[in-house]
């Protein structure tokens, strides 16, 4: 048994949260359980959920999961993101793969978050995330609507799909952008989460935002005001910035520029 497979393992069989949550949100949906919920096998589905959970009366959008029941006596459920954001379902082999006997006794479910892959994707054809005008292009083509596609719904979401299939409180299972739908898992249903394990874990910002995509502009600010790295290699480098950034401190390390043999950041 490798070492992800033992955590996760010890985890659900112990039912220890990592991480203190705050009082739960309760969200309506869903009063019927699922076909899914019947399923000796692996079960594919969709659930119409609210645009808008703050709205129920809000137009219905489609999230598409993934239910795959223990093959023994199932003793609790596995909600697994593997990160991206990506379309998760697409991952469900190298997750199965990781968590490994894991699946003999506990169930397993991925969802889809909302916008991606089969739960309503959003698509901004041409989009470039190093171009910024597609990027306001691709805003100004999803309009208001796509303020409704964040982590704060989408695990609204994935809560309700795992109320329409009768399970009880999961081990949520995050793997770098997917700690952050844990993280706002814990904090909008800690009645739901008996625990949580997070791999790679994407940092939240006090109010609220993953700091992970913008690591590279933050990395690169943050190294040009405190003389922690040359600004002229993020400049140069737009595309990748982090990556100029790291090359210069690689080839002129100092105290307080993290050497590429150390691997440690000191200061």
């Amino acid at each position: 048994m490798n070492t992800l497979t033992a955590a996760v393992a010890s985890l659900a069989l112990s039912g220890t949260l990592l991480s203190a949550a705050p009082p739960a949100q309760t969200s309506s949906l869903p009063e019927e359980l699922h076909e899914c919920a019947r399923a000796v096998a692996r079960c594919d589905g969709t659930l119409a959920v609210p645009l808008d959970w703050r709205n129920p009366s809000s137009e219905r959008i489609e999230v598409a999961f993934a239910w795959i029941p223990a093959t023994e006596h199932a003793t609790g459920t596995i909600l697994a993101n593997p990160g991206g954001p990506l379309p998760a379902l697409p991952q469900l082999p190298r997750i199965q793969q990781a968590l490994g006997p894991v699946l003999q006794h506990q169930n397993l479910l991925v969802v889809d978050p909302r916008g991606l892959g089969k739960s309503s994707p959003l698509l901004c054809p041409g989009l470039n995330l190093s171009e910024p005008d597609t990027i306001a292009a691709c805003a100004a083509h999803l309009g208001s609507r796509a303020r409704f596609f964040t982590a704060d719904q989408a695990v609204r979401d994935m809560d309700a799909v795992r109320r329409t299939l009768g399970a009880g409180p999961v081990t949520f299972y995050g793997n770098s952008y997917g700690t952050a739908y844990a993280q706002a898992y814990a904090a909008r249903h800690s009645e739901s989460l008996a625990a949580a394990f997070l791999d790679s874990t994407s940092v939240t910002s006090a109010d609220g935002y993953a700091l992970w995509p913008c690591d590279p502009a933050l990395t690169c600010s943050t190294w040009s005001a405190t003389g922690r790295g040359p600004a002229a290699h993020c400049r140069v480098t737009r595309a990748a910035p982090t990556r100029g950034c790291w090359r210069s401190c690689a080839s002129t390390p100092t105290p307080r520029c993290p050497s590429s043999r150390s691997g440690a950041w000191r200061g």
